[in-house]
This record gives structure tokens, sequence and C-alpha cells, in this order.
């Protein structure tokens, strides 16, 4: 056991070295208490996500809304990419459904005839989907209840996770392989045997969490260390220039230098 993580650390170690890395600078802004199961994220108004008991929640200066829907049973993801059109997935019973910024139901959609393991917002009415079923990524327009396209088959792994953007999907498979999708569904690797254990970010800034340290991945695959020293950390949400991490109890938020 303590063989196989040295040898995967030490793989990591030259990884990194290969591409190379600079610390960047991170300046503690504030902290802000916050009970919850899982923390979502922070939108460009200073709005903040989070779920408790399968309700989700968004608390704003002056009020705290929230949402659930115990027919579709246990909320397996969120998405707040686009604030105005919040992406509630539930796996179980493979439905996903669409909140207004007010948390009020849009619509629901529901599929039928495909099995969706994984799924995220993308651009206008498309969403990213991933079915372990038949291993492929899809672009699906959930307007005109179709698969717009789709990716090869991905071999030999297993997808434990997947993130987003508009324009881009990364997943994280069981092997520690990290894959990124782009607009046109070609599959590229980004690093292998890496043990990245989430992404947030946009589509030229990504941060990425192994164990409990932070690295920024830009568009070139330039790999840097954001210099920031937490413990404890049970997650985190990259908006711009500030990095979110939620330590149970509360959210720590850091301002990453511009300068670095």
């Amino acid at each position: 056991m303590h063989i196989m993580f040295q040898k995967t650390l030490i793989f990591f170690v030259l990884i990194f070295s290969q591409i190379g890395f600079a610390q960047i600078a991170v300046t503690l802004e504030k902290e802000i208490p916050l009970e919850a199961s899982d923390f979502i994220g922070i939108d460009a108004f200073d709005n903040i996500y989070y779920t408790q008991n399968n309700v989700l929640y968004k608390k704003t200066s002056t009020q705290t809304l929230s949402y659930t829907n115990i027919n579709l049973g246990e909320l397996s993801s969120v998405d707040i990419t686009d604030p105005t059109k919040i992406v509630l997935f539930y796996k179980d019973f493979s439905s996903a459904e669409i909140l207004n910024r007010n948390l009020i139901r849009i619509e629901t959609i529901e599929f039928l005839d495909l099995n969706v393991s994984f799924l995220r917002k993308s651009v206008d009415s498309y969403f990213w989907i991933f079915s372990d079923v038949t291993q492929k990524v899809y672009l699906y327009d959930y307007r005109l209840k179709r698969i717009v396209q789709e990716t090869e088959i991905i071999r030999n792994s297993n997808i434990e996770k997947m993130y987003s953007t508009f324009n881009f999907c990364w997943l994280i498979t069981e092997e520690k392989t990290m894959l990124k999708v782009d607009s046109q569904l070609n599959i590229l690797p980004v690093f292998d045997k890496v043990p990245v254990s989430k992404i947030s970010g946009n589509n030229n800034q990504l941060a990425i969490k192994s164990e409990n340290t932070f690295y920024q991945l830009t568009s070139d695959k330039n790999l840097k260390k954001i210099d920031v020293s937490a413990k404890g950390i049970y997650d985190f949400y990259l908006n711009e220039n500030y990095l979110y991490i939620f330590e149970r109890k509360r959210i720590k938020i850091y301002k990453i230098s511009k300068n670095d």
C-alpha cells in the first residue's frame, strides 16, 4: 500500500516537474460561517449555493431561498454555471430540472431512452451527458429532446467524476486519468495517473485539488501551485480570481493574485 502510494506520488511529482509550475499568491479576504451537507459555489453576485438534507439553498444578502423535489429522490448534482438556469440532476430517476434565479422550476427533462450517469450544463439548450452504459459523452439538446453529438467509446476507463464549462467537459477516471472533451466532442488526454479529486473554474482557468493542495491549470496546460494552506477541506469553488474553500462549518474566501 505504501509502495503504491510512493510510486503514485513520485509519478505525480515527475509530471509536474516536466510541466513546470510556479506558486500563485493568494490573500485571505474573509470567512463566512456555513452549515451545509455540500457547498455548490458562489456566483458573481456573491450568492451562496449549498445543499442540506437533499434541499438546495441560495443565500443572498437579504434572504435564503430553497428548493426540493422529493418525488425525484436523491439530488445527484447541482450546476450553477448559468445562475439564471440552474440545473439539478437526479440520477435515480434519470431526470433533470432547470430552475430560475429565484429557485422556481422552469421545466423538468426526463431521459427515457438514455442511461445518464453524469449531467452538466453546456451552451444554450445543451447538456453534457456521460453514460456509463455506452461509455460515451453526449451533447444533448433538451429543447429538441435529442443527442446532437457524441464521442467515441471511452475504453478501459471507469469515469468517477465529470465537470464542465459551457464549451468544455472534463472527466476524472478511477485510474486517475484526466480527460478533456472539447466542443467538437474530441477526447483529449490532460494528465495520466494524477490523483485529482476535483476540478473547478472556467474555460481558461481551472483549479485542481489533489490531496490538500491546489493547482491552477491554464488552457495551455501550464500548471501553477496555488499558495494556500488549508486543512479539513471538504469542497472548493473557483470563480474568476476568487477561490472559495469550504471547511464544513465555514467558507474561506481567497483572492488570487492577478500578477501570477
